[in-house]
C-alpha cells in the first residue's frame, strides 16, 4: 500500500525483486488517504483498504499487518506462521517495544547483509540492543522508577533485572487476523476496532514472550516527549487516564503479563509478576468504577477524522472538507463532516507538593533555600547512621557540601572532573558517593555515572544533587525541562539500577522569593521619594518570611504524588539492583 509516485521506487529496489520470487506482489494505491500528520487515521484506513481488496476471500485469508517502523527479530515471523497454521485463534496480538531510532538504525545497518538483502538478528540479541536504547516514553511508563512519569499509560513496564522487563499492554498491535466477517465501515483506530470488527467472537492469542516474537519499534527520540514529566506513578492518576479511552478489549488484553528478556528467565520472575499484578490491581480498582469506552465511533476517532479531512482539503487548496473515502462511508452515527469543530485538546496540569521528612537545617526555616538544603541534609543523616560507611564527595558548587561531608562523615573529597581518578587507595570502594552538580552541567550526568560506577562498593549508593540556587530569576520551568534531558542522562544499562528522584520547588515559593528580592532592593532607596516604598518593604518582609516558612514546612507534610513546578533542586539516587539492597526494589 503506497502512493502512485512511490511505485517506481519499489520497482527499482533489488530486495523487492527478490520478494517477487516468493509471492505475488500487488500495489494498492492510497494517495487519497495520505496527509501531512494524522498518521493514525491514514494507517487505519490503509489497512482497511488492504483487507477489503481481498473481496469475498476476506474470511478465508490471514492478514498480516506491518508498520514501516517495525523491525522483527529472526524467527519471529516463523513463530507467527506456526500459530497461523494451527488455526487456534482468529487474531494474533504482539507487543512492540519502542526504542530510540537515532542510535538503533546504525546498529541495525551493521547487521544488514547486502549480499542477501537480509537483516538477521536473534531475538535475545535484539532485546539486549533494545534495552540499551529504550525510548524515553518507555522509561516514563516504567513504574519501578520515579525519575519520569507519563501523562498517558497505554503500556506499563516493570523492571526485573538488567536483562528482563515485564509489561502490561492496554494498547497492543494486531499482528495477524483471520476475519470471521468482512471489513465493515471503519469506526475506530485499527488497534481499537479491528479485533471486535473482524473477529468479535475470538479467540485471540498474545505472543507474550520475546523468545517467541520480538518487534522493535523505531521512533525518533523526541517523539511524544511532551507526554513526559518529572514525577512518580500514581495508580489513581493512571486509572483516570485509562478510563478516558480504554475499550473492553484493551482492558482484557492488559490482564496478560508480557516479558522481554535478553537471557534466560530469572529465578525470581514469579515474585516480580506478583508485584506487578498487585500494582495493576490498584489501577483496576479505580478503573473498574468506570465502564469501558465503546470502540465504535470512539471519542478519539471522530474528531481525528474531521481534522484528517480538513488537512486533506488544505492540501488540495480548498477550505471545504474533503469527501470521505469508501472505507469511511458510514450510516447514522458515523463521523460527520458537518459537525465542524476541531479535535478536543486535553491538558494535564502538574500540581501538588512533595512529602518530605528530615531533620537538620543549615539555614533558617524562612530562608528561600531551606528545602534545597534539607533535601541533601536528610541524605547525609542517612549516610551518617552507618558509622563504617566510606563516603566520597564531589562538590561542584561553593564547597559547603564537601566541607559538611568531611566534618560529619570523614569523607574523601574529589573534584567532579577528577572523580574517575579517585581509586581504592584513597579510601574506596565507597558505600556512598555524593555529588553536587550545578544545573548548567546536567549534560554531564551520564559520563559522571559511568566514572562513578567502578568506585561503588556492593550495595553502594550514588546520590546526585542537582542544585539551581538562581532558579527564581530563571524564566524556565526546570521541572518540565528535566524530562527532555533523560535520553542523554540515563546509563545504557539503566534497567539494572533502582532509580529514584526527589524534587523541591513550587510556584508559590518562587513567587515569595521574587517578592522578597523586590523588597530587599527597596530597602536602600536612591531618592527620598522612594522612602514610602522602603517602609512598605520593611513591613512586608516579616510577612514574606512567615509565608516562606509555612511553604517550606509543607515539604515535611505533603504527599508524594506529583512534582512541584519550577524545581530548584533535584536529588537523583541510584543503586545497583540486587546489589545488597534490603529495600523492596520494585516499590513504585
Amino acid at each position: 500500500m503506497t502512493t502512485r509516485e512511490s511505485v517506481a521506487l519499489f520497482e527499482r529496489e533489488p530486495t523487492f525483486a527478490a520478494l517477487r520470487q516468493h509471492c505475488t506482489v500487488t500495489f494498492i494505491l492510497i494517495d487519497d488517504l495520505v496527509t501531512d500528520g494524522h498518521y493514525g487515521v491514514t494507517l487505519t484506513l490503509a489497512f482497511a483498504r488492504g483487507v477489503r481488496s481481498a473481496g469475498e476471500r476476506q474470511t478465508d485469508s490471514w492478514f498480516i499487518f506491518m508498520n514501516s517502523d517495525f523491525v522483527l527479530a529472526d524467527g519471529s515471523l516463523g513463530m507467527l506462521a506456526e500459530h497461523m497454521s494451527r488455526n487456534e485463534a482468529r487474531c494474533i496480538l504482539a507487543p512492540s517495544l519502542r526504542v530510540q531510532a537515532e542510535p538503533a538504525v546504525p546498529r541495525l545497518l551493521e547487521a544488514f547483509d547486502p549480499r542477501t538483502s537480509t537483516l538477521a538478528m536473534g531475538k535475545r540479541d535484539m532485546v539486549a540492543m533494545a534495552f540499551e536504547m529504550l525510548h524515553p516514553t518507555v522509561v516514563g511508563k516504567t513504574v519501578t522508577q520515579d525519575l519520569l512519569a507519563a501523562h498517558t499509560y497505554n503500556q506499563i513496564f516493570w523492571q526485573v533485572d538488567d536483562a528482563t522487563l515485564l509489561a502490561r499492554y492496554h494498547l497492543i498491535f494486531m499482528l495477524a487476523i483471520r476475519p470471521e466477517r468482512s471489513m465493515p465501515p471503519v469506526t475506530s483506530y485499527c488497534d481499537y476496532g479491528f479485533v471486535p470488527d473482524l473477529a468479535p467472537s475470538g479467540p485471540w492469542v498474545v505472543l507474550d514472550d520475546s523468545d517467541d516474537c520480538f518487534i522493535m519499534e523505531l521512533q525518533q527520540t523526541a517523539q511524544e516527549r511532551e507526554l513526559l514529566f518529572a514525577g512518580v506513578h500514581d495508580p489513581a492518576m493512571i486509572a483516570d487516564g485509562l478510563a478516558a479511552w480504554t475499550t473492553k478489549e484493551h482492558r482484557a488484553v492488559a490482564e496478560r503479563d508480557i516479558v522481554f528478556h535478553a537471557r534466560d528467565l530469572p529465578a525470581g520472575l514469579a515474585r516480580q509478576k506478583a508485584a506487578l499484578s498487585a500494582f495493576m490491581d490498584r489501577i483496576d480498582a479505580a478503573l473498574n468504577k468506570c465502564p469501558p469506552i465503546a470502540y465504535a465511533n470512539h471519542p478519539y476517532w471522530s474528531p481525528a477524522v474531521r481534522m484528517w479531512s480538513l488537512s486533506r482539503a488544505e492540501q488540495a487548496g480548498t477550505d471545504r472538507p474533503a469527501s470521505l473515502p469508501p472505507e469511511l462511508a458510514q450510516g447514522e452515527g458515523g463521523p460527520s463532516l458537518k459537525d465542524g469543530g476541531a479535535a478536543s485538546i486535553y491538558a494535564r496540569i502538574l500540581q501538588g507538593a512533595r512529602r518530605r521528612r528530615g531533620r537538620g537545617m543549615r539555614v533558617a526555616l524562612w530562608h528561600n533555600q531551606w528545602p534545597d538544603i534539607w533535601l541533601i541534609e536528610r541524605e547525609l543523616e542517612e549516610i551518617a547512621r552507618d558509622r563504617a560507611a566510606r563516603t566520597l564527595v564531589a562538590d561542584g558548587g561553593d564547597g559547603t557540601l564537601a566541607a559538611e561531608c568531611v566534618r560529619r562523615l570523614d569523607a574523601t573529597t574529589s573534584s567532579i572532573e577528577g572523580i574517575g581518578e579517585t581509586s581504592s587507595a584513597q579510601g574506596g570502594p565507597f558505600d556512598a558517593v555524593v555529588v553536587r552538580l550545578p544545573w548548567d552541567r546536567v549534560e554531564e550526568i551520564r559520563a559522571l555515572i559511568a566514572r562513578t560506577q567502578p568506585l561503588l562498593a556492593p550495595g553502594g549508593v550514588l546520590r546526585l544533587w542537582i542544585h539551581h540556587p538562581g532558579a527564581s530569576a530563571d524564566p524556565a520551568n526546570h521541572t518540565d525541562l528535566f524530562p527532555l534531558l533523560v535520553e542523554g542522562m540515563l546509563p545504557r544499562d539503566w534497567l539494572g539500577w533502582t532509580i529514584s528522584t526527589r524534587l523541591v520547588g513550587g510556584r508559590l515559593r518562587r513567587l515569595l522569593r521574587r517578592l522578597e528580592l523586590s523588597c530587599l532592593r527597596a530597602l536602600w532607596p536612591g531618592r527620598w521619594r522612594e522612602t514610602p516604598a522602603t517602609l512598605l518593604a520593611a513591613v512586608m518582609l516579616p510577612f514574606i518570611a512567615t509565608a516562606m516558612a509555612g511553604v517550606n514546612l509543607r515539604h515535611r507534610a505533603c504527599s508524594r504524588v506529583a512534582r512541584p513546578a519550577f524545581c530548584t533542586s533535584i536529588l537523583l539516587t541510584m543503586r545497583r539492583r540486587g546489589d545488597g539492597n534490603t529495600r523492596d526494589e520494585n516499590s513504585p
